[in-house]
């Protein structure tokens, strides 16, 4: 009876792996390729172990602000930016558990204004759902995403199942055309310039159990940090519509012991020499004309602020990314 119950056991863990194994397979196989706009789990795997310097992680503010080969040109740092849309602190978190498995980066640099997020924002389902499919992702599931989310991101196939009907033989063999090494390390190219009138307060509503959600997990990052040896920084990009004083206040009540640059306030904000006609996408984001500008005053930043050994990379492959960003047009 005893020996009967032990099989049925291990049966029973069997079938349950073997689902999870399909499920993750079909999921990867079936869902859309990624190459831009954040959540780049599939390129990121391809960087050589321990050569990014600095890793870059938020939301869309930094993955559209941060152009990673400006920084080398200016620093000789390596960096990347593994970002997701609206990418909120706890997000964040399981992104850098999994980042530090093939990454020692010095540095870690976090896009502050996910504090001021909703405890979820819309982008779940895509920024947990292209993390390698672990213990670390399906943690990310049940206590970074919405109920309804779970489902499809423990069980990938129930997000992309509908894919089956469109799905080719070649498609199914195939090499996915972002399982590669990204040429931007992270940055998202934009190109349209939007004018933007006279800088002003962005309107946000504040949710003190949301803050309060955000501050611990900020609390988390600045811990998982120090445990890989990593110092954490908040930074701001400098946008149009920027945190109120008072969200201001509230954060750096919440931020002591981490170093912060902030290109809102004026004196930063006027360094990078910023044209409100040309130099943004939107009232957030810059164009790829606000993007170098702000990079190349950012490298000298870090230049003057950060010192951590540079870990050894393949020249070759920065000086394409240095050259493939130089020739983006504007």
């Amino acid at each position: 009876m005893k020996k009967k119950l032990i099989f049925e056991i291990a049966a029973a863990v069997v079938c349950i792996a073997i689902v999870f194994s399909v499920s993750a397979y079909a999921g990867y196989i079936f869902m859309p390729e990624r190459t831009s706009f954040g959540a780049l789990w599939n390129m990121f795997k391809n960087e050589e172990e321990d050569s990014i310097d600095i890793i870059y992680t938020g939301s869309s503010l930094a993955y559209c602000d941060i152009i990673p080969s400006v920084i080398y040109d200016n620093t000789g740092y390596t960096s990347y930016v593994l970002a997701g849309p609206e990418m909120t602190f706890p997000i964040s978190y399981y992104y850098l558990k999994e980042a530090f498995k093939k990454q020692s980066p010095g540095v870690v640099m976090l896009e502050a204004t996910g504090i001021f997020f909703k405890k979820y924002q819309d982008y779940s389902k895509v920024n947990i759902g292209y993390l390698p499919y672990n213990a670390n992702r399906i943690e990310a599931a049940f206590k970074a995403s919405e109920k309804e989310e779970r489902l499809g991101l423990v069980f990938p196939l129930y997000n992309y199942h509908s894919c089956w009907e469109t799905a080719s033989f070649s498609s199914l063999t195939s090499k996915r055309t972002d399982d590669k090494i990204d040429i931007s390390a992270g940055y998202t190219y934009l190109t349209d310039a939007v004018e933007q009138p006279e800088r002003s307060v962005r309107e946000q509503e504040f949710v003190k159990s949301d803050f309060d959600y955000n501050c611990g997990y900020l609390k988390k990052i600045k811990a998982l940090c120090e445990k890989h040896g990593a110092e954490l920084i908040l930074f701001f990009v400098p946008s149009a519509q920027y945190p109120s004083a008072e969200l201001m206040e509230k954060f750096f009540s919440n931020a002591e012991g981490i170093r912060v640059v902030d290109y809102n306030e004026q004196a930063l904000f006027d360094t990078v020499g910023i044209d409100m006609q040309t130099d943004y996408y939107d009232f957030l984001h810059f164009n790829i004309r606000g993007a170098r500008k702000f990079s190349t005053v950012f490298a000298d930043w870090i230049s003057e602020n950060v010192s951590v050994p540079k870990h050894s990379h393949s020249d070759e492959l920065w000086n394409e990314r240095i050259t493939y960003s130089s020739g983006l047009s504007e």
